[in-house]
């Protein structure tokens, strides 16, 4: 990673509410470290993903990840997961190839409850998505964790996972 700027509490659509600093990876993702009252714990506040389209993309996360629409503007859309952190999704022409790149290990997970899990696999079914996993992560993973891939509106590869079973806790520290 190599630094970018400094945050100065600017506002923003999904992002720099508060003071920090962004840095930008080898693939040109942005990676924003900011220090917010009320969270005393390091986490993902938000990710951001192109789309070529943006109604379908919004569509996508409130229909099958149960996200509000916190704000829209100017071609991004801030959608919040249940957990709380939030998706911005920022309208392009075209995908860039790194955006439309895809490798064992890329993609964005996340954590569901066990009800959950079941009614967006549910869903996902019902609406002719497919669950993925052309590059084998499914590999080494406990038969008590459940886990599926599937891609977004624009090709992003996203998986819902669910550790919540008692045999996946007896486990944990194995």
């Amino acid at each position: 990673c190599s630094f970018v700027r400094d945050i100065k509490g600017e506002s923003g659509l999904g992002c720099s509410w508060n003071d920090g600093l962004v840095f930008q990876d080898s693939e040109g993702n942005f990676i924003e470290i900011t220090k917010a009252t009320g969270i005393s714990k390091t986490r993902l506040h938000h990710l951001h993903f192109d789309t070529t389209d943006l109604d379908a993309s919004v569509d996508f996360y409130k229909r099958f990840l149960n996200c509000t629409v916190q704000e829209r503007k100017n071609g991004l859309a801030a959608v919040t997961v249940p957990s709380g952190q939030c998706v911005i999704l920022n309208q392009v022409n075209e995908l860039s190839e790194v955006t439309k790149t895809t490798y064992r290990g890329r993609h964005f997970a996340f954590n569901v409850s066990n009800d959950n899990f079941h009614a967006i696999v549910e869903k996902l079914h019902a609406a002719g998505i497919e669950e993925r996993d052309e590059h084998g992560e499914r590999e080494g993973r406990r038969p008590e964790q459940l886990g599926t891939y599937f891609r977004e509106p624009s090709g992003f590869r996203l998986q819902i996972t669910n550790e919540d079973s008692a045999e996946f806790a007896r486990h944990a520290n194995d």
